[in-house]
């Protein structure tokens, strides 16, 4: 009985091993979820690992209306795109890959692009300046910028793992028991 408890739990660990070789997006830049302030010109894309030469992405905006991107390059675990004249508003980019265990795996991020707007200069007397710097101390902004990097269908897969692993151990204990009573 030990052998096929033994057996068992090395077969869901190879298994369990092989699995896991899915690759999955490690960080990106813009960052999931962010806010970019600054003009964007690159695209950075870093997985968990090695990459196959046909990945690829794309940029959405608002409206589904997409961002042309230039010079894709895949080098090992990272692929890069370049970017010209990304406008304010929001964006989801949708990557396609081939991870290295040959699969096929595909996932997004959003980010918003938040520009500041250049101003024309125009002539405000000195009792208008006291009024603006006055609401400025009283509403100063607040930026809030979440930066997550998560790869949910891993995270259910190890999950889903973890339930599989614990039914075997009870299933096994339950059964251990009943062949004790015989």
């Amino acid at each position: 009985m030990k052998k096929i408890i033994f057996l068992v739990t090395i077969c869901l660990l190879v298994i369990g091993g092989k699995a896991f070789a899915h690759t999955g997006l490690e960080s990106s830049n813009p960052s999931n979820r962010s806010t970019v302030t600054d003009p964007i010109e690159e695209i950075t894309l870093t997985f968990l690992t090695k990459i196959e030469q046909t990945s690829s992405f794309k940029i959405q905006g608002a409206n589904n209306v997409e961002v042309p991107v230039k010079n894709i390059v895949v080098v090992d675990d990272i692929m890069t795109g370049s970017v010209d004249g990304m406008e304010n508003g929001e964006y989801t980019l949708t990557w396609n890959i081939i991870g290295a265990d040959g699969h096929p795996i595909q996932g997004d991020l959003t980010f918003a692009v938040n520009l500041p707007v250049e101003e024309t200069p125009v002539q405000v007397t000195e009792e208008e300046s006291q009024v603006k710097e006055t609401e400025d101390k009283e509403t100063a902004p607040i930026n809030e910028t979440k930066d997550v990097d998560s790869d949910q269908s891993s995270n259910s897969f190890f999950i889903g793992m973890i339930i599989v692993l614990a039914l075997v151990i009870v299933v096994s204990i339950w059964w251990m028991n009943g062949r004790k009573k015989k």
